[in-house]
């Protein structure tokens, strides 16, 4: 990667400990430990806090995404992308759909691996 490059994805970086600093967003990968639970909850706190047209992601390699998706309100705005390892090698995201994720969702999680 070119420095300049680096320099440019740093920038757009932004560490918070606060779920509030996610307000207006349009889409959110969760990527923390393969947790039901705390995927779970993690997905319910953004669901609050998110505009409702937020894409809430995750990126499980082994939870359903129905399950997950089970924990919100509206199951329709859930998928999966998970982002193969090592990331800077593996150019690959496999997209799960759950049974509610709706073809907005997934089309425009696609477009977003995609770019």
């Amino acid at each position: 990667m070119k420095q300049e490059d680096c320099t440019d994805s740093l920038k757009r970086l932004h560490v918070c400990s606060d779920f509030d600093a996610f307000g207006d967003i349009d889409i959110a990968i969760e990527a923390v430990p393969e947790n039901e639970m705390l995927k779970k909850n993690i997905m319910k706190q953004l669901e609050k806090i998110v505009p409702s047209s937020a894409i809430l992601a995750s990126n499980t390699s082994s939870i359903s995404i129905t399950r997950l998706g089970s924990a919100v309100e509206d199951p329709t705005r859930v998928v999966g992308m998970h982002f193969m390892q090592p990331v800077p090698v593996m150019k690959l995201v496999e997209l799960i759909r759950g049974h509610a994720t709706s073809e907005e969702v997934f089309s425009t999680t696609k477009e977003l691996a995609e770019r």
